[in-house]
């Protein structure tokens, strides 16, 4: 597939790197869309973005922030899943104090979040048990009218308090 002339679409692509991460071979993933940038396979935002959540599952950020980077530079807009995904990436490697201000930056730079980066935020900052600070982003949330609150947003912090008060 990476021999051939010309080069399929990009989106066989991304299919094959999708699968690829959906069954946690995430240095193959790498490997292959690094492959394709040696051949000039163009990217696209799909393919960036399945490699930042290669590079957050093996808690790599310092090289998926390199890529969110590379997004800018080329002149990609991240959407929503980019940064929701730096943003999991963050909590999950423990760097919530660096999500919170991640999120800080890309509002103050015009980024529109929804409810699933709100909700991997709350549920990151509950899961190491901040839960006043889930508590402040719901509330600055509920100010802003940023996104539209769900059940699953309060259910975890709900959990969280459950879990302090034990």
């Amino acid at each position: 597939m990476l021999n051939t002339n010309p080069a399929p679409p990009i989106f066989e692509f991304n299919k094959i790197l999708a699968s690829l991460v959906k069954i946690q071979h995430f240095q193959t993933a790498i490997s292959l869309f690094q492959q394709m940038q040696l051949r000039r396979i163009r990217t696209d935002i799909v393919n960036l973005n399945i490699f930042i959540n290669c590079f957050c599952h093996l808690h790599q950020l310092n090289f998926a922030f390199s890529v969110f980077a590379n997004i800018l530079k080329l002149g990609f807009h991240p959407d929503t899943i980019t940064i929701t995904t730096l943003i999991r990436g963050l909590c999950d490697s423990g760097k919530l104090h660096k999500a919170l201000h991640f999120h800080d930056d890309v509002i103050a730079n015009g980024f529109q979040l929804d409810h699933v980066s709100y909700g991997t935020l709350i549920g990151g900052l509950c899961k190491i048990g901040e839960t006043k600070a889930a508590m402040q982003v719901l509330k600055k949330i509920e100010e802003g009218l940023l996104v539209k609150l769900d059940v699953l947003m309060y259910n975890t912090v709900i959990d969280s308090l459950g879990k302090d008060n034990l």
